[in-house]
């Protein structure tokens, strides 16, 4: 779909998930993989839905640090993934976020 013009920066859903916040929500055998093909396509790995979460965030809430890793390295933004944790006091994604290289 995304070689025959699929948008990947495009949220179609209440919450103004992107595909990429999709993916890892659902988090399926397959996610990485799906995942590495979003990010090969996106201009907009920071999208934030309705909720003001992005994919990483999404990811620390589901404490997936495989995810984080990927994402990380893929530039996501680090900082707001911080003051998502703090505000919510997740210790465990303050910890997944201090390890992450």
């Amino acid at each position: 779909m995304i070689q025959k013009g699929a948008k990947v920066d495009y949220s179609s859903n209440m919450n103004r998930d992107s595909p990429l916040i999709e993916a890892i929500r659902i988090d399926s055998h397959n996610t990485i993989d799906i995942m590495h093909i979003l990010l090969s396509h996106t201009k907009k790995i920071d999208w934030k839905n309705n909720k003001g979460e992005t994919a990483l965030i999404v990811a620390l809430d589901k404490l997936n640090r495989e995810i984080c890793e990927h994402l990380v390295k893929a530039n996501a933004d680090k900082k707001v993934a911080y003051e998502w944790a703090e505000r919510t006091k997740n210790e465990k994604a303050l910890e997944i976020l201090d390890n992450l290289k």
